[in-house]
């Protein structure tokens, strides 16, 4: 139904004649290799036509190593990450076609606990980062006064 197909056009699809396609969908035979690879290449879920499930997509190399590196990201950086997405998802702005996400297709709001948790480390980062400076304008001043002295 997805792709718009009737039950003798997945059949011609796959090589067989209409009863045995009705025969598959009745539980009363099961299909072969071929059958399901001629279905999977004209973009049918073999996995959901085998369990009733939806499979999980199989990602690229990219894909699969952003989401390896999310993975490793504690609450605030996935919360970081989820906020970045959505940024760019609901408004296009870096989208493949440059157009909003469509109401349906929006990336949901972050929770609030995963909210907090940005929050927070966001106040670290910049304590950290205000350290950091002021060190260096401290070590900054250190030299150029012991450079004058000479």
């Amino acid at each position: 139904m997805r792709i718009g197909l009737s039950q003798a056009e997945v059949a011609a699809i796959g090589g067989l004649g209409k009863q045995t396609q009705l025969n598959y969908e009745a539980d009363t035979r099961s299909p072969d290799a071929a059958y399901l690879l001629a279905l999977k290449a004209v973009g049918i879920d073999v996995w959901y036509v085998l369990t009733g499930e939806r499979a999980i997509a199989v990602l690229n190399d990219d894909e699969s190593d952003i989401l390896g590196a999310y993975r490793q990201l504690n609450e605030a950086g996935k919360g970081f990450i989820q906020r970045m997405l959505a940024l760019y998802v609901n408004d296009g702005s870096m989208t493949a076609d440059g157009l909003p996400a469509p109401p349906e297709r929006r990336v949901k709001r972050l929770s609030e606990n995963r909210m907090a948790a940005v929050g927070e480390r966001t106040a670290e980062n910049v304590r950290k980062a205000t350290e950091i400076a002021e060190r260096a304008r401290a070590q900054r001043a250190a030299t150029k006064k012991d450079s004058s002295e000479e």
